[in-house]
């Protein structure tokens, strides 16, 4: 007589343990629709294509650029220290520059009167590292920064200069590579192809060699050669 509910109560808890399992099995799908969703919207960072070399470089490179004053006048026969490496320029009568063979480090760039004393000092590190792309530019406490990947030969800066204070900006810098590219604010070109000019005039030959040219007859040219060594005057 006791076995018709016992067939009854077996039959309710497999009914039960069916149950179970189908909710269990719905919410681990859900979990995984849920978590695939997730990894769809969330990219993969970190796990590019990456330079089998990494780390500082020693590679030198050459800093060129133009100072302009507030009001958009060339700031032309300024003298321009670059300390750190105990480097000294005057500006052209376009206010451009050029500091050969400078190697990373943390700078303080000064621009001098005629007699010697400082009107505008501004601090800016450059650093040339393995496995970063092309150029990096950030401004951080008061310090402009830049990295460049140790392709880069050469960096060409715009500076405004408002009374004592130097600004460089952010998105009017130029740079060329070892290989013979050249980016500017204009677009990408190679100087294989065409000679390049950049923003401060300075023109890249298909040959590597890098001609600063004189504005006026005040000012000579120079001539970077494609080993990097600056042509004798």
């Amino acid at each position: 007589m006791r076995k018709g509910p016992f067939i009854l109560n077996k039959s309710r808890v497999w009914i039960i343990v069916l149950c179970m399992a189908v909710s269990v099995s719905g919410a681990v799908g859900y979990a995984q629709g849920r978590r695939g969703a997730a990894d769809a919207r969330i990219p993969d960072i970190g796990h590019g294509e990456q330079s089998a070399e990494t780390g500082p470089s020693d590679k030198n490179f050459h800093l060129a650029g133009r100072v302009w004053e507030s009001d958009g006048v060339p700031a032309a026969g300024q003298i321009l220290t670059f300390q750190g490496e105990s480097l000294t320029t005057v500006t052209d009568s376009e206010g451009a520059f050029l500091f050969t063979d400078l190697s990373s480090g943390t700078y303080e760039i000064a621009l001098c009167r005629e007699d010697g004393t400082v009107r505008a000092r501004q601090n800016i590190s450059i650093y040339c590292v393995y496995g970063v792309p092309d150029v990096s530019f950030e401004l951080l406490e008061g310090e402009y920064s830049f990295r460049i990947s140790a392709d880069i030969r050469y960096l060409e800066i715009a500076i405004s200069v408002d009374e004592e204070t130097i600004s460089i900006s952010p998105d009017q810098y130029s740079y060329a590579t070892r290989g013979g590219r050249i980016r500017t604010p204009h677009g990408t070109f190679y100087a294989q192809e065409n000679s390049v000019t950049t923003p401060a005039g300075n023109t890249f030959l298909s040959d590597g060699t890098i001609v600063v040219p004189g504005s006026k007859r005040a000012d000579p040219s120079r001539l970077i050669l494609p080993d990097d060594d600056e042509a004798p005057d």
